[in-house]
């Protein structure tokens, strides 16, 4: 994980310096309140003797990792990877998107949407409709972004990993 503040860049986070095995890359990365880094892998590994699935999501302290959501146990079909994330530090909700599509509490999601959980009354929601905003975005996968929380509502900044392509006219 690289850092930019406008000027410098500087190496905030070395995989494999920390232990992350050689071949697992970081596909979903937010910070928690206290600017530690929340990370999700794009594979199942072992960090610090717990196994961190591609749908769950691990804290970096700085010395060590500590597994702070488990999906599956939450609801999310373990064959799902998240591939973005966002942890509200005020409500503490995390905003997150998969790969592909899926289901969880009755609410359907694709892979270009973004779902809120709550994990006081672990409750889901859809909290952004890719494919309702722009029909050309179903062909696209969410999987990056920065999302703020206003009285609820998810204000986000995304990036999709294929192009979307629209006709100049």
């Amino acid at each position: 994980v690289i850092r930019f503040d406008g000027t410098d860049y500087t190496l905030e986070f070395d995989g494999l310096a920390n232990g992350v095995p050689s071949g697992a890359g970081i596909d979903a990365l937010s910070a928690d309140h206290a600017g530690r880094l929340i990370l999700s892998f794009d594979v199942t590994l072992m960090l610090d003797g717990d196994v961190i699935a591609d749908e769950d999501l691990t804290k970096f302290d700085g010395s060590g990792f500590d597994q702070v959501f488990d999906a599956s146990a939450n609801g999310i079909n373990g064959a799902l990877d998240l591939d973005a994330v966002h942890f509200d530090p005020v409500s503490r909700r995390l905003v997150v998107s998969f790969d592909s599509n899926g289901s969880v509490s009755g609410t359907s999601f694709s892979d270009e949407d973004l779902l809120i959980f709550d994990p006081n009354g672990n409750q889901w929601n859809l909290a952004f409709d890719g494919s309702a905003m722009d029909p050309e975005w179903i062909a696209a996968d969410l999987d990056a972004m920065f999302a703020v929380l206003v009285n609820g509502d998810v204000i986000f900044y995304g990036g999709f990993e294929s192009l979307i392509q629209r006709d100049q006219d």
